[in-house]
């Protein structure tokens, strides 16, 4: 692909009448170089570092923006002028590792030797040749930790906590398996798969838990060779999702806990009830006084039978 610093020359191809600066000026067109059919394919022949082969693609690449003062209508190219360097473009996935992930800002990359920049927004792309204007492009620190993950090094990187399990389609052909444990069909083989993968398949259908995925063509994306790099946590950022699951497992060992504290107390009362209970049989035994024959007094058994004479007087 190629970096490129856009332009400031305007390009039309039929220009009737004046037009108001103003009308230029809102396009955020400042330049007013006027030029045909021909002088494009002239500078096209002139310039090597321009990534065009025809006038067709040149038109692509340079969004034309239409204006019209009511009687004419002009159609504006905004050529943009590249960088004669190449640079590789390349899209980089986090993979989870004991429960963690490095946290990357930017996803979509153009490397060379000495620059990396990030793409944040949409360049455009014909053939095998990628333009991106100056203002969706941000040029990363080298000693950053995206830089020196892909360069290799020391990287001070940033870290999530996450244990999601991520399936993602690429592109056609191409799937990124993340904290993945299960088994991928294919019309020949099934294969049970644990952590991070990038599979590849080319004409075939295969099968992901209860998805497929169908590819007629060839896969061009090319997983780029392990890179020696040592990491240094420099901090954890929050996951929501990790935050829930967390509170839920924490939630659910609560309720557990409180359940097993109710039983506890439940069998604990159960007991003390039923030592009580015998407590008081025993001592309900010990004081009754059922079979024990009852004592009479004897004067008045006495007096039953007779014996008992009253004293007599002197």
């Amino acid at each position: 692909m190629a970096i490129i610093q856009v332009a400031t020359a305007l390009h039309i191809f039929k220009y009737d009448a004046p037009v108001v600066p103003l009308q230029l000026g809102k396009t955020g067109v400042v330049n007013t170089n006027l030029l045909d059919h021909d002088e494009i394919s002239m500078i096209l022949a002139e310039v090597d570092s321009l990534p065009y082969q025809n006038v067709v693609e040149a038109v692509e690449f340079s969004r034309p923006t239409i204006l019209t003062n009511g009687t004419t209508l002009l159609y504006i190219l905004a050529m943009p002028k590249v960088v004669d360097r190449k640079y590789r473009l390349m899209r980089i996935y986090p993979t989870t590792s004991d429960g963690k992930q490095v946290v990357l800002k930017y996803t979509t990359l153009a490397m060379d030797s000495l620059e990396t920049y990030a793409l944040l927004g949409n360049c455009v792309s014909i053939g095998n040749t990628t333009v991106c204007r100056e203002k969706d492009l941000l040029k990363l620190e080298e000693d950053s930790c995206i830089p020196r993950l892909l360069k290799g090094g020391q990287a001070e990187c940033d870290f999530l906590r996450t244990n999601q399990e991520t399936v993602e389609l690429v592109d056609v052909g191409t799937i990124f398996l993340k904290n993945f444990n299960g088994t991928v069909s294919t019309p020949v083989k099934n294969h049970h798969l644990e952590r991070s993968y990038v599979v590849q398949f080319d004409n075939e259908a295969i099968t992901i838990g209860d998805r497929n995925y169908s590819s007629y063509s060839s896969t061009h994306l090319m997983a780029m060779p392990a890179v020696l790099t040592q990491i240094k946590t420099t901090g954890y950022e929050l996951s929501l999702k990790y935050v829930h699951e967390f509170s839920m497992e924490n939630l659910k060992k609560l309720s557990v806990m409180s359940n097993e504290i109710l039983i506890s107390s439940s069998v604990e009362l159960v007991i003390a009830l039923s030592i009580m209970t015998a407590v008081y049989l025993v001592w309900k035994k010990i004081t009754s006084t059922k079979g024990i024959p009852e004592l009479r007094d004897p004067l008045a058994n006495l007096e039953t039978q007779g014996t008992l004479e009253p004293a007599t007087k002197a």
